[in-house]
């Protein structure tokens, strides 16, 4: 299921000297991160993203499964979970926040994916509007 289907990418995983399981793991380490911080975290999150646009795609295509099962997981539903390994922080997550709210980070980080695929926007100021909808922050009036 980690693989998403792709055989290739599972025998690269596979191999003892491949960075592709670490580097999978550091890409959901920081979404975690950004969703424990504010505006000022999640910009300086965004700041080290912006540097590398095509970089971007993979990690968001992998942020998209993320919210995924947290969208499945807040709906009560009892499909197969992607990220398997991460069924404990995605369960937290999906208790901590709506289905709406899941659903809404998985569309603006489908949505910021398209955007950068199709358009010359500035990557970081993309991931940053990407963050400020995404759920967590703190209301102020």
């Amino acid at each position: 299921r980690v693989s998403g289907g792709r055989v290739g990418w599972a025998i690269d995983a596979a191999q003892p000297d491949s960075p592709t399981l670490q580097q999978r793991e550091a890409a959901l380490n920081m979404l975690e991160e950004a969703l424990r911080h504010q505006r000022k975290g999640r910009f300086d999150i965004a700041e080290g993203l912006g540097r590398d646009k095509q970089g971007l795609f993979p990690l968001l295509e992998l942020w998209m499964t993320y919210w995924r099962d947290v969208m499945l997981v807040a709906s009560g539903t009892n499909l197969p979970l992607t990220n398997i390994d991460r069924e404990d922080a995605v369960r937290d997550l999906a208790a901590a926040i709506s289905t709406d709210e899941a659903a809404a980070a998985l569309s603006v980080t489908r949505e910021t994916l398209t955007t950068l695929q199709r358009t010359n926007t500035n990557p970081r100021l993309a991931v940053e509007v990407m963050f400020l909808d995404w759920p967590g922050l703190r209301r102020t009036t």
